[in-house]
């Protein structure tokens, strides 16, 4: 049998645990923890491709929101991506690929880590979706009109999307090529 004066030190105790608790998910929240995974996960280079440094002659216009720089992942990242394109004004990137393709892999070394596209996706919010990883990103894929892998879907800073070319007559477009045929600003 306890005491009135020792469950009162438990209950201290209970409130001082779930407070440390609240206090924490708080502080997680405001520090856009989702954010701060997606970078972490960016940063391996096993789930995502660094591009290199280097500019080209168009440069996306600036915007009075900074744009993150690592990319989001998959569906719940697509989330917080397009939530940031639009506090941002900034177009958004959504790249569709899975971890066995070839020409995916193509496409990060060849077309994303291009000098050519450093300063585009240096401007855009980027969102790197596996279709393997779940039926959510395969809805998503279907949503967007990514009905093949890899697939490169642009949406500008109004909504509107359209895929780019990744490969012309059976062959990668060049990194310039790309580049040139995302929206204007």
């Amino acid at each position: 049998m306890t005491t009135p004066r020792e469950r009162g030190g438990t209950i201290g105790l209970i409130v001082f645990a779930l407070a440390l608790a609240f206090g924490a998910a708080i502080w997680f929240d405001v520090g856009h923890i989702g954010e701060q995974l997606a970078r972490l996960v960016s940063d391996n280079p096993s789930r995502a491709a660094a591009p290199s440094a280097a500019s080209r002659d168009r440069t996306p216009p600036a915007s009075p929101v900074a744009i993150t720089q690592a990319w989001y992942l998959d569906v719940p990242g697509y989330a917080g991506a397009d939530d940031e394109r639009r506090a941002a004004h900034a177009p958004m990137l959504v790249y569709f690929q899975t971890r066995s393709c070839d020409l995916c892999r193509r496409v990060d070394r060849e077309l994303l880590a291009s000098p050519e596209m450093k300063p585009l996706l240096d401007g855009a919010v980027k969102v790197r979706v596996d279709v393997m990883s779940s039926a959510r990103e395969q809805r998503l894929a279907q949503k967007l009109g990514a009905l093949a892998v890899p697939a490169l879907i642009e949406i500008d800073a109004k909504g509107l999307s359209h895929k780019l070319p990744l490969e012309l007559a059976g062959k990668l477009v060049s990194p310039a090529q790309l580049a040139a045929s995302c929206m204007q600003p």
